[in-house]
């Protein structure tokens, strides 16, 4: 069963302040801040979670969710110590591999994951989300498919983007339930304008995916 969440506030100084961007090829909305209120309804994170943000960078996506939500509290892993050190010292960090995170068994009620999912092994992606999350927790993730249906995995730039069975199927395994798939609509108009000429090249064999999952 879904936590039902307070409804989105207008945008407050700290989203509107911040200088870093969403570095996100598909868009959902216009703005920064549309596109994370969105991801915000679909993840339907906990009142009061203990977020883990995998693969989080400069912690961007993690400051405008709290901006909206400052019930959240995060807790940012990545393994680029520069990406880190640039989110700004008011969030709990690991410089960590998303695979081997230096927390105990059980530690958190939602973990994120936008576009990091396909630098590992995916077997050993959901193992340790499985791990580290409570039981009811949400394990929300954004990512990419296969743009042809059929194929298990397509490589980009070294980046392995999976199809959706074999996601789901490697989550069911570590017992992850599935409350949600769905591609959401992007008009790619933010992506042409941020790559002129080399959208298409970059990203026309993917389409934009996301998988809401949880851990009975």
């Amino acid at each position: 069963m879904r936590t039902s969440i307070p409804p989105l506030p207008d945008a407050g100084p700290t989203a509107a302040s911040s200088p870093l961007s969403v570095k996100q090829a598909f868009r959902f909305a216009p703005t920064d801040q549309g596109h994370i209120d969105q991801l915000l309804v679909w993840a339907e994170l906990p009142i009061g979670a203990n977020v883990l943000d995998l693969g989080a960078g400069n912690g961007c996506v993690a400051a405008r969710m709290r901006a909206r939500r400052p019930d959240l509290s995060f807790c940012l892993v990545d393994q680029d110590r520069r990406a880190l050190d640039a989110a700004g010292s008011t969030w709990r960090t690991h410089c960590a591999d998303i695979c081997n995170i230096p927390e105990p068994n059980g530690s958190f009620d939602a973990l994120l994951c936008c576009y990091a999912m396909g630098y590992v092994p995916t077997a050993d992606f959901f193992r340790e989300a499985a791990r580290v999350a409570r039981r009811g927790a949400v394990v929300f993730i954004v990512d990419m498919v296969p743009l042809d249906g059929t194929l298990d995995s397509l490589s980009l730039f070294g980046y392995a983007i999976r199809g959706r069975t074999n996601v789901e199927s490697h989550a069911a395994s570590a017992g992850l339930k599935l409350d949600f798939y769905l591609e959401p609509t992007d008009d790619r108009s933010w992506g042409e304008a941020q790559f002129p000429g080399y959208f298409h090249i970059l990203f026309g064999e993917v389409r934009p995916a996301i998988w809401r999952f949880t851990l009975p």
